[in-house]
């Protein structure tokens, strides 16, 4: 009964407002991407990445590939991501960065779910862990855009959400950072675990929206680490 009426009132709120493609706002016929901005999206995805990085392969590379084999300070396991920080999948992100769409974050959760199930360590996850943000910065913000996902992650792939860490400091955005050593030394010690963060033993996902350098997962897993957390994965929807 409930579900019948949830899909009438959807059908009145759709005849009164034609859906709006998630990207550019342009009428569509049922609620998601218009051609052009799938298209888009379609042609942004890594459909072939390194499985430790999650940065692009090119026919015939190995992975892990050679950008994190020799970084040092990568360390998660493995890294899950859906395509490059560009084009319509940035787009995205800012909205959800800067509006919290629930739309776009069940877009985006979406499809950072179906990239995490062809990993091969996705039977291996027990918690999902959103890189939390400071409370100024989410004082700022219309919303969490990492835990929106992370709960959208967390709704579809049956695993519990555990907000099991703190920002311990503001930093400035990563993005404008000009170099990975100086987002390194800016994000250091940023983060820390909960009073009781439940992850002793347990094998986590890290969910953030994007990554720049690598610094903010790096630092997110080190403080997981403290915690006692025995496994850690990451998956993010764009990759710079």
């Amino acid at each position: 009964m409930i579900a019948a009426l949830r899909q009438a009132g959807g059908l009145v709120r759709d005849s009164v407002w034609p859906p709006a493609c998630l990207a550019c706002g342009h009428a569509i016929a049922r609620p998601g991407l218009c051609a052009a901005c799938a298209a888009n999206w379609a042609a942004g995805r890594i459909e072939r990445g390194c499985r430790r990085c999650g940065r692009p392969l090119a026919v015939g590379a190995t992975t892990p590939c050679g950008g994190c084999a020799t970084e040092s300070f990568w360390n998660v396991r493995g890294l899950a991501c859906v395509g490059r920080y560009d084009g319509v999948l940035r787009d995205l992100l800012l909205r959800l960065k800067f509006s919290a769409s629930g739309d776009v974050a069940a877009w985006c959760g979406a499809a950072l779910v179906e990239v995490i199930a062809r990993r091969p360590w996705v039977g291996e996850i027990e918690l999902i862990v959103p890189v939390p943000m400071h409370p100024l910065r989410r004082w700022q913000r219309a919303g969490n855009h990492a835990e929106q996902l992370a709960v959208e992650v967390s709704r579809r792939l049956e695993r519990p959400l555990r907000r099991a860490l703190r920002r311990t400091r503001m930093v400035p955005s990563q993005t404008r950072q000009a170099s990975r050593t100086a987002r390194l030394r800016e994000v250091r010690d940023s983060f820390g675990p909960r009073r009781r963060p439940g992850v002793a033993g347990r094998c986590v996902c890290i969910v953030d929206n994007v990554v720049v350098s690598g610094a903010t997962v790096h630092e997110v897993s080190r403080a997981l680490r403290q915690a006692g957390a025995r496994r850690i994965y990451a998956a993010v929807v764009g990759r710079r």
